[in-house]
Protein backbone atom coordinates (compact mmCIF):
# COMPACT_ATOMS: atom_id res chain seq x y z
CA UNK A 1 0.00 0.00 0.00
CA UNK A 2 1.53 3.39 -0.83
CA UNK A 3 1.09 6.44 1.24
CA UNK A 4 -0.72 9.13 0.78
CA UNK A 5 2.51 11.77 -0.02
CA UNK A 6 3.90 8.99 -2.75
CA UNK A 7 2.40 9.77 -5.90
CA UNK A 8 0.77 6.86 -8.14
CA UNK A 9 2.32 6.35 -12.12
CA UNK A 10 -1.28 5.38 -12.31
CA UNK A 11 -3.75 7.89 -13.82
CA UNK A 12 -7.81 7.82 -12.68
CA UNK A 13 -8.09 8.73 -16.51
CA UNK A 14 -10.13 5.81 -18.16
CA UNK A 15 -8.35 3.15 -20.42
CA UNK A 16 -7.98 3.48 -24.01
CA UNK A 17 -9.03 1.35 -26.46
CA UNK A 18 -6.41 -0.89 -27.65
CA UNK A 19 -4.88 0.18 -31.13
CA UNK A 20 -7.34 -2.63 -33.19
CA UNK A 21 -10.35 -1.32 -31.00
CA UNK A 22 -9.66 2.06 -33.04
CA UNK A 23 -9.59 0.91 -36.40
CA UNK A 24 -12.45 -0.63 -35.64
CA UNK A 25 -14.66 2.22 -34.04
CA UNK A 26 -12.60 4.44 -37.27
CA UNK A 27 -14.39 2.16 -39.97
CA UNK A 28 -18.27 1.90 -38.61
CA UNK A 29 -20.38 3.87 -40.23
CA UNK A 30 -20.92 7.45 -38.15
CA UNK A 31 -24.09 6.56 -36.42
CA UNK A 32 -26.86 8.86 -37.89
CA UNK A 33 -28.87 10.93 -34.80
CA UNK A 34 -32.17 9.62 -34.26
CA UNK A 35 -33.98 12.44 -35.01
CA UNK A 36 -37.83 12.21 -35.01
CA UNK A 37 -39.30 11.54 -38.60
CA UNK A 38 -41.14 14.06 -40.48
CA UNK A 39 -44.26 11.73 -39.48
CA UNK A 40 -44.16 11.64 -35.70
CA UNK A 41 -43.10 15.18 -35.73
CA UNK A 42 -46.68 16.03 -37.16
CA UNK A 43 -48.47 14.21 -35.19
CA UNK A 44 -46.62 15.86 -32.02
CA UNK A 45 -47.56 19.19 -33.34
CA UNK A 46 -51.25 18.01 -34.25
CA UNK A 47 -51.81 16.65 -30.77
CA UNK A 48 -50.36 20.02 -28.93
CA UNK A 49 -52.66 22.35 -30.98
CA UNK A 50 -55.75 20.18 -30.49
CA UNK A 51 -55.03 20.10 -27.02
CA UNK A 52 -54.42 24.09 -27.16
CA UNK A 53 -57.85 24.30 -28.74
CA UNK A 54 -59.38 22.16 -26.62
CA UNK A 55 -58.49 24.15 -23.94
CA UNK A 56 -59.36 27.29 -25.39
CA UNK A 57 -62.62 25.99 -26.22
CA UNK A 58 -63.64 25.10 -22.27
CA UNK A 59 -61.93 28.46 -21.17
CA UNK A 60 -64.63 30.41 -23.77
CA UNK A 61 -67.63 27.95 -22.11
CA UNK A 62 -66.63 29.06 -19.16
CA UNK A 63 -66.47 32.45 -20.03
CA UNK A 64 -69.78 32.13 -21.12
CA UNK A 65 -71.29 30.59 -18.54
CA UNK A 66 -69.47 33.11 -16.17
CA UNK A 67 -71.18 35.84 -18.19
CA UNK A 68 -74.89 34.30 -18.34
CA UNK A 69 -74.61 33.94 -14.52
CA UNK A 70 -73.29 37.42 -14.21
CA UNK A 71 -76.06 38.65 -16.56
CA UNK A 72 -79.09 36.74 -14.19
CA UNK A 73 -77.49 38.16 -11.17
CA UNK A 74 -77.41 41.60 -12.84
CA UNK A 75 -81.28 40.89 -13.97
CA UNK A 76 -82.46 39.53 -10.65
CA UNK A 77 -81.23 42.37 -8.81
CA UNK A 78 -83.13 45.03 -10.82
CA UNK A 79 -86.32 42.91 -10.22
CA UNK A 80 -85.45 43.34 -6.61
CA UNK A 81 -84.95 46.83 -6.80
CA UNK A 82 -88.11 47.20 -8.52
CA UNK A 83 -90.03 44.97 -5.80
CA UNK A 84 -88.43 46.86 -2.98
CA UNK A 85 -89.88 50.42 -4.88
CA UNK A 86 -93.32 49.04 -5.07
CA UNK A 87 -93.43 47.87 -1.14
CA UNK A 88 -94.12 51.11 -0.25
CA UNK A 89 -97.21 51.83 -2.55
CA UNK A 90 -98.46 48.51 -1.80
CA UNK A 91 -98.18 50.18 2.19
CA UNK A 92 -99.94 53.37 1.09
CA UNK A 93 -103.17 51.54 -0.79
CA UNK A 94 -103.43 48.83 2.28
CA UNK A 95 -103.27 52.12 4.64
CA UNK A 96 -106.05 53.92 2.47
CA UNK A 97 -108.11 50.75 2.95
CA UNK A 98 -107.75 50.13 6.40
CA UNK A 99 -108.83 54.03 7.26
CA UNK A 100 -112.68 53.72 8.20
CA UNK A 101 -114.37 54.66 4.84
CA UNK A 102 -118.02 53.72 2.81
CA UNK A 103 -117.81 51.42 0.82
CA UNK A 104 -118.09 52.43 -3.15
CA UNK A 105 -116.49 52.10 -6.41
CA UNK A 106 -113.52 54.57 -5.51
CA UNK A 107 -112.80 52.08 -3.04
CA UNK A 108 -113.43 49.02 -5.04
CA UNK A 109 -111.33 50.15 -7.38
CA UNK A 110 -108.33 50.28 -4.36
CA UNK A 111 -109.11 46.85 -3.54
CA UNK A 112 -108.56 45.50 -7.38
CA UNK A 113 -105.67 47.34 -7.53
CA UNK A 114 -104.15 46.04 -4.69
CA UNK A 115 -105.37 42.64 -5.33
CA UNK A 116 -103.39 42.74 -8.52
CA UNK A 117 -100.12 44.20 -7.11
CA UNK A 118 -100.42 40.81 -4.76
CA UNK A 119 -101.10 38.86 -7.26
CA UNK A 120 -97.71 40.58 -9.56
CA UNK A 121 -95.18 39.85 -6.54
CA UNK A 122 -96.73 36.02 -5.98
CA UNK A 123 -96.11 35.28 -9.04
CA UNK A 124 -93.06 36.93 -8.77
CA UNK A 125 -91.97 34.74 -5.63
CA UNK A 126 -92.21 37.42 -3.04
CA UNK A 127 -94.86 36.47 -0.15
CA UNK A 128 -95.61 38.82 3.12
CA UNK A 129 -94.24 37.38 5.98
CA UNK A 130 -96.26 35.95 9.18
CA UNK A 131 -95.26 37.99 12.16
CA UNK A 132 -98.68 38.34 14.36
CA UNK A 133 -98.11 35.96 17.46
CA UNK A 134 -95.02 35.07 16.61
CA UNK A 135 -91.74 34.98 18.43
CA UNK A 136 -89.87 38.01 17.72
CA UNK A 137 -86.68 37.14 15.23
CA UNK A 138 -84.05 40.02 14.61
CA UNK A 139 -83.43 38.80 11.43
CA UNK A 140 -86.78 38.72 9.72
CA UNK A 141 -88.07 41.96 11.98
CA UNK A 142 -87.66 45.17 13.33
CA UNK A 143 -89.42 46.31 16.56
CA UNK A 144 -90.23 49.58 16.77
CA UNK A 145 -92.65 49.45 20.14
CA UNK A 146 -92.74 47.52 23.12
CA UNK A 147 -95.60 46.80 25.58
CA UNK A 148 -95.79 44.93 29.05
CA UNK A 149 -98.75 42.55 28.52
CA UNK A 150 -98.68 39.90 31.40
CA UNK A 151 -100.87 37.94 29.63
CA UNK A 152 -98.70 37.18 26.07
CA UNK A 153 -95.84 35.54 25.92
CA UNK A 154 -92.67 37.76 26.24
CA UNK A 155 -91.13 38.43 22.98
CA UNK A 156 -93.93 37.92 21.19
CA UNK A 157 -95.05 40.13 18.09
CA UNK A 158 -98.43 41.47 19.17
CA UNK A 159 -98.73 44.73 16.13
CA UNK A 160 -97.04 44.21 12.79
CA UNK A 161 -97.28 48.09 11.98
CA UNK A 162 -95.50 47.42 8.55
CA UNK A 163 -95.76 44.53 6.56
CA UNK A 164 -92.57 42.38 5.92
CA UNK A 165 -91.65 40.49 2.57
CA UNK A 166 -89.65 37.32 1.79
CA UNK A 167 -88.05 36.75 -1.56
CA UNK A 168 -87.00 32.65 -1.30
CA UNK A 169 -85.17 32.92 1.81
CA UNK A 170 -84.15 36.54 1.30
CA UNK A 171 -85.61 39.14 3.73
CA UNK A 172 -86.59 41.85 1.24
CA UNK A 173 -88.08 44.26 3.94
CA UNK A 174 -88.41 43.75 8.10
CA UNK A 175 -91.41 43.49 9.42
CA UNK A 176 -91.79 46.49 11.67
CA UNK A 177 -93.52 45.11 14.62
CA UNK A 178 -94.71 45.99 18.26
CA UNK A 179 -93.75 43.35 20.85
CA UNK A 180 -93.99 42.23 24.22
CA UNK A 181 -91.72 42.43 27.52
Amino acid sequence: MKSKHEKSNETDAPALPAKEGLHEIANQPPKEEQLPSPEATGKEERQELTDQLQRLQAEFENFRKRLEKEQESIRNEACVQTIEDLLPIIDHLDRALATPHEKNSFTHGIELIRQEFAKLLEERGVRPMEAKGQRFDPNLHEALLTEENKEATPNTIIEVIEQGYLLGGRVLRHAKVKVTR
